[in-house]
């Protein structure tokens, strides 16, 4: 759990009180890692999705073998994510495709976002505390 927070910023389940919470671990299985944080590698993913396994066979035997998987993991490569604004928009072509919608001049609106009531800096620590990835370009520089 601790590996799956630490990875993705949240918890593996969440709810609104303890038995919701415990409904959930014994029903659903979390979000795989991938799938929070793309450019996690599929090797990575396996190993937290198998330490979260809810069955005890499909766990690691003890911290060792977990241990194992973790550094042969760390030697594999990231994802890569397309950033920038070719990729955004390659993103929503496919979403736009995905629900169906043929027309070409779709346009979504969007209102002003208000808080309620929040304190400014509150919010703004919340976004400068996030792990964001570095971005670099060919040569290495950012």
């Amino acid at each position: 759990v601790l590996l799956y927070e630490s990875l993705t910023g949240m918890l593996p389940f969440s709810a609104d009180n303890y038995n919701a919470l415990i409904a959930k671990i014994l029903t659903q299985r979390p979000a795989p890692v991938g799938k929070v944080r793309p450019t996690i590698s599929p090797l990575l993913e396996a190993v937290v999705m198998k330490a979260l396994a809810f069955e005890p066979d499909g766990r690691f035997r003890d911290a060792r073998e977990m241990r194992a998987s973790l550094l042969a993991a760390k030697d594999v490569p990231s994802r890569e994510v397309k950033l920038g604004v070719d990729a955004v928009v390659e993103r929503g072509k496919s979403q736009i495709a995905e629900l169906g919608m043929t027309d070409e001049h779709t346009t979504v609106m969007a209102g002003p976002v208000r808080f309620g009531g929040e304190d400014a800096t509150e919010i703004s620590d919340a976004f400068t505390l996030a792990d964001l990835p570095s971005i670099t370009d060919k040569d290495g520089s950012g």
